[in-house]
């Protein structure tokens, strides 16, 4: 599950943070660095298109497994950081 950009009825900190809340933890591996190609490809699949900052919030629950095929995530942030993309990531302690 997640939440999708224009699915809240409200902007409110509130909503946000119940909306957050009801996403279920899956406890298992965390692959940071797909997380961000995904953000790349798919939120921001141009880049940033206009004068409003573009800001990508990751959140996390720990470090980035180091599973066969996974990248240093200096290089999976680079293709947004490339394009004037601000990535702020919030770790939850669990």
């Amino acid at each position: 599950m997640s939440i999708r950009f224009g699915t809240l009825r409200s902007t409110d900190l509130f909503s946000f943070t119940a909306a957050v809340d009801g996403v279920p933890y899956f406890r298992g591996r965390t692959r940071i660095d797909s997380a961000l190609e995904t953000a790349a490809n798919s939120l921001f699949p141009e880049g940033r298109q206009s004068l409003v900052p573009q800001v990508l919030l990751l959140i996390t629950d720990g470090r980035q497994s180091n599973d066969p095929g996974s990248i240093d995530l200096v290089d999976a942030v680079r293709p947004l950081r490339d394009q004037s993309i601000k990535v702020v990531v919030y770790k939850i302690i669990i």
